[in-house]
């Protein structure tokens, strides 16, 4: 005699009550995974960054452009100190950090009401006098960031924001020897422009207008 416990489950009700619970197991796992988002990520570019290194670390650092591509929107891409002659385009929230001189961050750089980076940038995106525009902000996107850079020698504009770039920053960095704009948000187009702020910035030798 053989029986079981408890006994086996058959028929519609039951077979209904199975699809039930993994419906609602399924609603679980989707919770969960809403629960917990993916954190932002650390990319890192160099003058010696290598082309198909994962920019992950450091030691495995990639070239601007690449770090760009392999962040995800809310990552930040670390650039190391040193001359950069690509130009770059940001088509995604991504957050463009250079650095600035060690032992030098002071407000004293600052003088009177003037505003300005409280280091000079030792990240540098030099056109060269050749190409058009420095960095882009591709149009559509939202909460990008630029701090710590300095970007010279362009045609046009040093700095571009293509449009609808709502949440944009621009901060600590040097913009000079700009053929057009320095700083330039375009705002027209349906939506305009809001939630932008452009501070504590140097801007000169600009053939139009700084911002």
């Amino acid at each position: 005699c053989v029986a079981s416990f408890p006994p086996p489950c058959t028929g519609e009700p039951c077979r209904s009550l199975i699809r039930r619970f993994a419906l609602l197991g399924s609603w679980f796992v989707a919770l969960a995974g809403l629960a917990a988002p993916v954190a932002a990520a650390d990319r890192y570019a160099a003058t010696d960054g290598v082309f198909g290194n994962d920019c992950a670390t450091p030691a495995t650092a990639c070239t601007i452009q690449d770090a760009i591509t392999a962040a995800a929107a809310g990552d930040t891409v670390h650039v190391a100190p040193g001359t950069y002659s690509d130009a770059i385009v940001l088509n995604k929230a991504v957050h463009l950090a250079g650095s600035s001189a060690a032992g030098v961050k002071s407000n004293a750089l600052r003088v009177g009401t003037m505003a300005g980076p409280v280091a000079p940038p030792v990240v540098i995106i030099d056109g060269g006098g050749t190409q058009a525009v420095g960095v882009t902000i591709a149009s559509g996107v939202t909460n990008a960031a630029v701090s710590g850079i300095e970007v010279r020698n362009f045609t046009s504009d040093c700095v571009r924001a293509v449009g609808g770039n709502h949440g944009l920053l621009v901060e600590e960095s040097h913009v000079h020897h700009c053929g057009r704009h320095g700083i330039y948000a375009n705002a027209i187009g349906a939506g305009g422009l809001a939630s932008v702020t452009i501070r504590n910035n140097q801007l000169h030798d600009i053939h139009s207008r700084a911002i």
